[in-house]
């Protein structure tokens, strides 16, 4: 607890704000995001992330120099650098009660993008939420990628940062895991955490059944891709 309930960490990998805004005039970037890729081919791939500066996220406490830090290398620390005091007399345009930020990184990538789905699916059940509760903020400026589509499928909404209005309040406002520090990216895990149920969950938002499929055990071709 950081800031008087205002801010808590979990685990050092997520955080929740209450009553947070985010002020888009502080979130820079040169790209939008959203563009179709051939009006974007070759653009270097840093313009495709926001930099925030003081007060792009804020909540209403005094904060709190206890010092803390994310685990290894993780953007979720810009977004604490970024932290300042939220003034209650700036009006804000009131958004969904509960928003979680994703700042991706391998957006057009299947197994990578899975790593991004999964994680807001841990969140969403962690906090105890339903798809229909649950809205995201996608915080890149990535150009349109087909995968996009699927986001919104699965969670109630989906926005990107540069679409919101220029100060946006949350209720709760969770500063997801990093895609990077996913379950999914531990190779050496025994299990993986809600595996069962995050199939089900993926497969019933596109109306398919859990036993559409049945895996035959006596004949499983497997194809190993090398890269090297």
């Amino acid at each position: 607890d950081l800031c008087g309930g205002k801010l808590v960490g979990y685990g050092n990998e997520i955080a929740v704000l209450r009553d947070a805004v985010i002020d888009g005039s502080k979130c820079v970037s040169e790209r939008a995001g959203g563009e179709f890729l051939e009006d974007v081919r070759m653009q270097k791939e840093d313009v495709e992330y926001f930099q925030f500066r003081k007060g792009a996220f804020q909540v209403m406490c005094s904060l709190s120099s206890k010092r803390y830090a994310f685990n290894r290398e993780n953007h979720l620390n810009k977004y604490l650098k970024s932290l300042d005091t939220r003034d209650s007399a700036t009006p804000v345009s009131q958004q969904a009660d509960f928003a979680i930020v994703v700042t991706r990184y391998e957006y057009a990538n299947v197994y990578h993008t899975m790593t991004d789905w999964y994680n807001a699916f841990l969140i969403m059940q962690f906090f105890n939420k339903t798809p229909a509760e649950t809205n995201v903020i996608l915080m890149d400026a990535h150009p349109r990628g087909v995968l996009d589509p699927v986001w919104p499928v699965l969670f109630n909404s989906t926005r990107r940062l540069s679409r919101l209005p220029e100060k946006s309040s949350y209720k709760f406002l969770v500063w997801g895991i990093q895609g990077y520090n996913s379950p999914l990216l531990d190779h050496y895990a025994r299990t993986l955490p809600l595996s069962e149920e995050f199939r089900s969950f993926f497969l019933s938002s596109f109306a398919i059944p859990p036993d559409a499929y049945k895996l035959d055990c006596t004949s499983v071709r497997v194809m190993f891709v090398w890269r090297r």
